[in-house]
């Protein structure tokens, strides 16, 4: 189950990743809105992704707008940890979804 944070500040405890206790974060790249519908990347289990790969070759082509349109092919990179909602224990363990901006912020709060 998904959790999204319903109120301007919530207390959650992240707990150990089942599949890897060293790291509690679990890495997925995902196309969003492909025909309406979310669609994971091969590159979240390390298979070659062919969108990427022609993604990067327009990248790489030297063209301003090859590039842009290349960019905007890539999947973007969502982040997500098993957690504990400290007002809704009950509810078991969800998973929480983030983007590079909170992963970011999470990781320096955690190293300091």
């Amino acid at each position: 189950m998904i959790w999204r944070p319903t109120k301007s500040e919530s207390t959650i405890r992240i707990v150990p990743n089942q599949y890897n206790r060293q790291d509690p974060f679990i890495v997925g790249y995902f196309y969003y809105n492909m025909n309406g519908k979310t669609i994971c990347s091969p590159m979240s289990i390390g298979e070659p992704d062919p969108i990427v790969e022609q993604a990067e070759k327009l990248m790489s082509t030297g063209n301003k707008d090859d590039w842009k349109y290349g960019r905007s092919m890539m999947p973007k990179k969502r982040t997500f940890v098993p957690i504990i909602d400290r007002d809704a224990e009950e509810e078991g363990i969800k998973f929480w979804g983030f983007g590079q901006t909170i992963e970011s912020d999470l990781l320096t709060y955690i190293t300091n």
